[in-house]
């Protein structure tokens, strides 16, 4: 049935050279050699397994280039997100926690969550494949809002700030963020797509009461743990602003993405049979 469905496909994504487009992180223009392309852009062109196509949920965009609420982001993420930024404690624990990969960790925090509730098999795989059907749906959804959208990452946006036609921005052509900028556009973020589906998920599976949820780190060397599913959303949303890859609108829009998503599967797949 997933015949032909577009995994693995040729599509990339385009850079381009006006105010606001995406340039690869290395280079300011597109003609320059700079580095690898996003592997997995064909993402955006994978048919969906549940919703109805990759533009269904797509968010509203990124803020515009001369307002006030632009020069708001680009100013955190400025202050906030370079390698020498001064972070408070909360803010650095935030920052270095989640630069592990999402899936990995938020399956392996479900598996044993799920066996400390009693779960049978049966009620885990189908806690599963609510999670990673909503999970796909909403980073198909992302990678296709990125096509969309194509818009800088802060990185670019920084070094190019005499084009953005805003008067509250101030550039710098040496800004770095904090951790590597990855080689797809900024809007929307992908890890606040994978963890708002997720997280939604817990909710309408477990509640949206109390959860003491454990998240850790593969090694085991840092952990976090929450009250309610619903918070982590709020740290993945920081975090990517301290790590200086995102503009805050991208990272609420993508956690966005994934709640929608997850309601929408949550209602018409999965059911529970007599």
């Amino acid at each position: 049935m997933r015949a032909g469905d577009g995994r693995w496909g040729a599509f990339r994504f385009t850079c381009g050279e006006d105010p606001g487009d995406w340039r690869p992180a290395t280079s300011t223009v597109c003609t320059t050699p700079s580095g690898p392309s996003d592997p997995f852009a064909w993402v955006a062109k994978v048919d969906p397994f549940v919703v109805q196509s990759g533009l269904q949920f797509v968010s509203k965009g990124p803020r515009e280039l001369t307002s006030g609420a632009y020069a708001k982001e680009y100013n955190e993420v400025k202050t906030l997100g370079a390698p020498d930024s001064v972070r408070s404690a909360e803010q650095q624990a935030v920052y270095e926690f989640f630069q592990a990969p999402p899936i990995e960790m938020y399956n392996r925090a479900f598996r044993e969550y799920a066996a400390a509730h009693g779960l049978t098999l049966a009620e885990q795989a189908r806690l599963f494949a609510k999670l990673t059907i909503s999970g796909g749906d909403a980073l198909i959804t992302c990678w296709e809002d990125k096509a969309l959208w194509s818009f800088w990452r802060p990185q670019t946006a920084i070094r190019l700030e005499d084009e953005d036609g805003n008067s509250k921005t101030v550039g710098d052509p040496d800004w770095t963020s904090a951790v590597p900028t990855p080689p797809y556009p900024d809007h929307s973020s992908g890890y606040n797509c994978a963890t708002g589906a997720y997280m939604e998920v817990a909710e309408l599976y477990f509640g949206s009461g109390p959860a003491n949820f454990t998240l850790e780190h593969a090694t085991g060397a840092l952990s976090r743990t929450y009250a309610h599913f619903r918070d982590i959303w709020d740290d993945t949303i920081d975090a990517r602003v301290y790590q200086g890859i995102h503009f805050r609108s991208a990272d609420e829009q993508g956690a966005k993405i994934g709640r929608d998503v997850a309601r929408w599967v949550d209602k018409r797949a999965l059911q529970p049979m007599n």
